[in-house]
Parts: structure tokens; sequence; C-alpha cells
């Protein structure tokens, strides 16, 4: 079963060392997607002054994965009731739109309100 959940504030630092992120106590969070025991993706993001900004994700070529690691983060921003998320390099505006969470291109918004109305077992429910 796949389980998408926060890692240790000490991996985190190295593992945002590793992709060249700076990380920032206390406003950095690394969220991974692990199966098995073994890590499939992840996603770092901050939050600042009640806004979110993804700032990596990976893998961005597996667009289901990718898919469930940003509803996973967009669902910590809704339950924290920060509706403000952006997005910035490296992550690509492709895969943001693929996904169909792109609210405003020009300020990389992301449309939190899509996290379940876009989502096709949300729609069944």
């Amino acid at each position: 079963m796949l389980e998408v959940k926060p890692i240790e504030n000490n991996e985190a630092i190295v593992y945002c060392k590793n992709k060249n992120i700076r990380f920032n106590d206390g406003v950095t969070t690394v969220i991974s997607a692990v199966e098995k025991g073994e890590t499939l993706g992840s996603l770092i993001y901050d939050i600042i002054d009640n806004k979110m900004v993804i700032r990596f994700i990976e893998p961005i070529d597996d667009f289901i994965l990718a898919d469930g690691i940003l509803r996973s983060a967009l669902f910590i921003a809704a339950n924290k009731s920060i509706m403000d998320v952006f997005w910035e390099n490296p992550v690509p505006y492709d895969l943001i739109s693929k996904l169909g969470f792109v609210k405003n291109k020009e300020e990389c918004s992301i449309d939190v309100t899509n996290l379940f109305s876009s989502c096709e077992n949300c729609k069944k429910s």
C-alpha cells in the first residue's frame, strides 16, 4: 500500500541538499511516497504567511504518482485552511497543467478547489 507522509527533518535536510534545494527550518517540509519500504517519489514545499509553495516534485514522468503526491500536499494545505498555493522552478508548468491544477499560469498559482472536483474517485461519491 502506498503511503505519503512527511519525513523527519534530519532526512529532509539531506534530501534537500541532494536536490540542491534550500531547506528552511520551520518552513520546509518534504513528503515522500513510500511503498514496501521503497521511496517512489517526493515533494518539497514551504509554508510561509499562510501560503504554500511547491518547490520540487518527483517523479515528473509518472503522472499517477505525481498526482497522488501533489494531492497529498494540497490536502495538507486545505487542512490548514491554506488556499494560496503556488509552484516554482524546478516544478514544471506542464506537470501542474496536465494534472489540472493551474489556477493562473503567470502567477504560478494552483487551484486547491480542484483537489476534490478533479478527482475521479471523489466525483463518484
